[in-house]
């Protein structure tokens, strides 16, 4: 077996990590504040499932169906990229896509145009530069990807 071949990238190891790391200390911290809030002031489903939204697209939004599949989409997408398989980067443009759909701001809460468009590329840089860098990293390796 060529070892060339089946060597993961640094920067795909880097991403992928980020992501693993970020989701254990997350999921870590969000049982110890359930632990911690046990009693009369446990938090409401709806809060649990917002935090569990939270963890996996990184934003608040609301949790319906599609953003179910969309935090899938991600969570898969990155698990496959850590194995390099074509699919993911795929499966995780597309959630990303989506996920950016979502998050846009809505076209009311800005006065002029060009403020909305001040807030798309807000929302671009801030919140889905990880997922862009991802996106791209996979593109230019996905020749090496099975």
């Amino acid at each position: 077996m060529d070892s060339t071949k089946s060597k993961r990238p640094l920067f795909v190891t880097m991403l992928c990590s980020f992501y693993f790391i970020y989701w254990a200390i997350a999921i870590i911290s969000f049982v110890a504040m359930l632990l911690i809030r046990i009693g009369p002031q446990f938090p409401a489903f709806s809060d649990i499932i917002n935090q569990i939204g939270l963890i996996f697209l990184g934003i608040q939004v609301n949790m319906n169906l599609v953003t179910w599949l969309i935090a899938v989409g991600i969570v898969a997408g990155i698990i496959g990229y850590w194995f390099l398989q074509k699919w993911s980067v795929i499966v995780y443009a597309a959630s990303s896509i989506a996920l950016f759909i979502f998050a846009l701001p809505p076209t009311n809460s800005a006065p002029t145009k060009i403020l909305y468009g001040a807030l798309v590329l807000y929302t671009l840089a801030s919140l889905f530069a990880i997922n862009i860098a991802v996106i791209v990293v996979g593109i230019i390796n996905f020749k090496r990807m099975k």
